[in-house]
């Protein structure tokens, strides 16, 4: 999955349409994204926080999805979805049954 997020770990872009087997910088590089962001370390790791705060939420991000490549796709998407909804309303984590608090702007 290629993604974009704000300073907020609020997606604004997601394209899931990549098989996992791609090499995560031949994604990049033929992204439209690839010149706009280049050396951009600190952005890296917010977006890195983002991801992992996404498979947090929703473990089917853990592992391969044994679904079709399209309905892989709509899940990566409809999880991103999701996980917009809940930094919108600044909903609690879960992890191992005990609720976290969000580390938006930290």
């Amino acid at each position: 999955m290629l993604a974009v997020c704000d300073h907020e770990r609020f997606f604004t872009s997601v394209n899931a349409s990549w098989p996992g087997s791609c090499h995560d910088a031949h994604v990049f590089r033929t992204s439209g994204l690839c010149n706009g962001l280049q050396g951009m370390n600190r952005d890296r790791v917010c977006i890195e926080r983002a991801l992992g705060r996404l498979m947090r939420r929703f473990h089917v991000q853990h592992s391969e999805i044994r679904l079709s490549p399209d309905k892989a796709c709509r899940i990566d998407t409809a999880c991103a979805i999701q996980h917009n909804i809940a930094v919108t309303f600044n909903m609690p984590e879960v992890e191992d049954g005990n609720v976290m608090q969000n580390d938006v702007g930290t």
